[in-house]
């Protein structure tokens, strides 16, 4: 069952885009059922989600599930154990209450009752983590402990070598692959493991986590001091810091820091279970900080574990290495900033990714940049979901610049990010990738896959509330489904600019997918070779300008705007609606204002200047 919170605000689809919907359809002579064709051909398995089998069954209701993501997202920003608990319930894993026994803890009598609290909750909940592999055997365990970052590693890249097995070697673990060996865990001897899994504990301890974060912060002790010390626990090594400015380097479970500039060094904030401390937590509440590792697993993620980071004020610095900065890979983790112009950089599965787990990436408040190579920025895999929230500011999103996309495209970035899921083609479903953006005038860049895209069984969503934005890519970009897959980009306000070098992009889907692009309002420019509203091979592609003067190119004649071919013996579906203003179209193609046209078997296009 979905979990939805409904709140009024402006819908992806009103009234007057439901009317021309239909008629469109009604033009193509194609109902509404008609577009809830079986397009899932491979046999399921058991980590595939409901809610990327309805966005693929019926393509109509994604941007109302879309709408309703995105509400409870915004309505639950500043409770995040509740917001846990939703993103649990999207990727059909809800997050239970386990009694847990943390009664016996001592501590020293003149350490705050408040801190001891909060010690004891994180040790209680670092206990509930590590239910999730119970049922794993040892060998089980050292295959994903070895494997799972390797994963996300890029196989024309020599961290595939170095990588492997990194996380087992770091604890002076044996791994159970030589050194250098990239030979791949066949997928249904890796299924066979992870249906083992109970991830409902991991999440549940992720809540729990959360919870006891937040009630720290929110009834914290008031200190004005400036001071520095450590104390050993059975969580792990726990520090804590005055007003003043601070220094950490180490691996502690729990640095508290009350202000000051301060500076953060090595895996801290971040979790790793059955090796090292599962429950990893920085909570610092003020100050222009720095955050510095090269150390994968780092900064608010969790690798087996749960690693948390939360920061209040000031300007911050957050630079590290891969899996990190809101990243949980068969584990949860979270970056909280609160306020502040700040400035994120990272390398691989980073800022809001999750695979077997959750990862969640929150700023609130500020003008700040991202950068990544790529699997990051909101970027959800296997049994997982990645989420990056920013709530306002002028903001830049890049991802990409270091892994070229072999063989296709060989002088192109890979960026899977921004928005983007992926499955584990061709026997294992995917994730959710989520990325939201409520105010300001943003930049988002990416080369290959993103922007509200997918590939294999996932679902991929970009939805930015307001502001003058630029979206530029490749190709699979701005809202793309491809093979088997969900994309949807929505943007409700700005004048914005949509660039994509190739399609499939713009609205558009390919081999049995569902592709959306929907804009609200606006004069905006729009550049693709193919796409605009468009279905490839079996999809489904929708097209939506809702308001203002705009301006259309598509390179590729007869291959975007309201185009769909015919393949495999059957039809796609491509439908373009530009529903009020004076638009400028490219000469030579179908494609003008106030007109209608019909493009391929099943593909429409509907230009009025009215929009009534």
């Amino acid at each position: 069952m979905l979990l939805t919170i409904l709140i009024a605000f402006s819908l992806t689809i009103s009234d007057v885009e439901n009317r021309y919907i239909n008629e469109a359809l009604q033009i193509l002579n194609v109902t509404r059922e008609d577009l809830k064709y079986e397009k899932i051909w491979v046999k399921k398995d058991p980590f595939r989600l409901k809610i990327v089998e309805k966005f693929l069954n019926d393509p109509l209701s994604m941007p109302y599930v879309a709408d309703s993501i995105e509400d409870s997202i915004k309505s639950l920003k500043n409770d995040s154990p509740a917001l846990v608990s939703y993103l649990s319930s999207l990727i059909d894993e809800p997050a239970y209450d386990y009694p847990v026994d943390s009664e016996g803890l001592k501590f020293p009598d003149t350490l705050n009752p408040r801190l001891s609290e909060l010690i004891k909750s994180l040790y209680a909940a670092s206990k509930l983590s590590q239910k999730t592999f119970s049922k794993l055997s040892g060998g089980e365990i050292d295959t994903l402990l070895s494997d799972g970052i390797y994963w996300w590693t890029d196989e024309d890249d020599s961290l595939d070598d170095t990588l492997r097995g990194v996380i087992l070697r770091e604890f002076g673990k044996e791994t159970p692959f030589p050194y250098g060996d990239t030979t791949s865990v066949p997928l249904d001897s890796l299924s066979m493991i992870l249906k083992k899994v109970e991830l409902k504990y991991m999440l549940s301890a992720f809540h729990d986590v959360l919870e006891a974060v937040k009630a720290f912060v929110s009834n914290a002790p008031q200190v004005s001091d400036s001071f520095q010390y450590e104390f050993n626990t059975p969580l792990g090594e726990v520090a804590v810091g005055g007003v003043g400015k601070n220094i950490y380097r180490g691996d502690y479970a729990l640095i508290v820091d009350f202000g000051g500039d301060d500076e953060y060094y090595g895996r801290l904030g971040a979790g790793i279970g059955i090796l090292s401390h599962p429950v990893g937590v920085i909570i610092d509440f003020g100050g222009d900080d720095v955050y510095r590792s090269n150390r994968v697993v780092s900064f608010g993620s969790g690798y087996f574990g749960i690693g948390v980071l939360y920061d209040g004020e000031g300007n911050d610095y957050y630079y590290s290495s891969h899996v990190s900065l809101g990243a949980g890979i068969l584990g949860c983790g979270a970056l909280i900033d609160v306020d502040g112009n700040d400035a994120y950089r990272a390398g691989f599965f980073t800022e809001g990714s999750g695979n077997f787990g959750l990862g969640i990436l929150e700023d609130l408040k500020g003008d700040d940049d991202y950068q990544a190579y790529d699997w990051a920025q909101g970027f959800g895999s296997v049994k997982g979901l990645g989420l990056l929230f920013d709530d306002a500011g002028n903001d830049r999103y890049y991802a990409g610049g270091y892994y070229i996309h072999h063989p296709l495209l060989p002088h192109n970035y890979r960026s899977f990010a921004q928005g983007f899921a992926m499955g584990w083609r061709p026997d294992i479903s995917g994730g959710i990738g989520i990325l939201v953006d409520t105010r300001g005038n943003d930049s988002y860049y990416v080369e290959v896959y993103g922007q509200g895209a997918s590939y294999w069984i996932s679902a991929g969503l970009l939805l930015d509330d307001a502001g003058d934005d630029t979206y530029h890519g490749v190709e699979y970009v701005q809202g793309a489904g491809i093979h088997l897959s969900t994309g949807i980009l929505v943007d409700r306000g700005g004048d914005d600019s949509y660039y994509s070098r190739y399609g499939p992009s713009q609205g558009e889907g390919h081999d049995l997918s569902v592709g959306w692009l929907v804009d609200k309002s606006g004069d905006d420019n729009y550049y693709v070779s193919g796409g605009q509203g468009a279905g490839i091979y079996n999809s489904v592609g929708f097209f939506i300008d809702s308001k203002g003067n705009d301006t259309y190119m598509t390179r590729e004649k007869n291959a975007g705007q309201g185009w769909a071919n015919w393949g495999r013996n059957s039809a796609a579906v491509g439908v373009f609606l530009d529903l009020g203003g004076k638009d400028v179209y490219r000469k030579g193609l179908p494609g003008r204002d106030n007109k209608i046209w019909l493009l391929g078997t099943y593909g429409v296009g509907i230009d009025t200047e009215t929009g009534k």
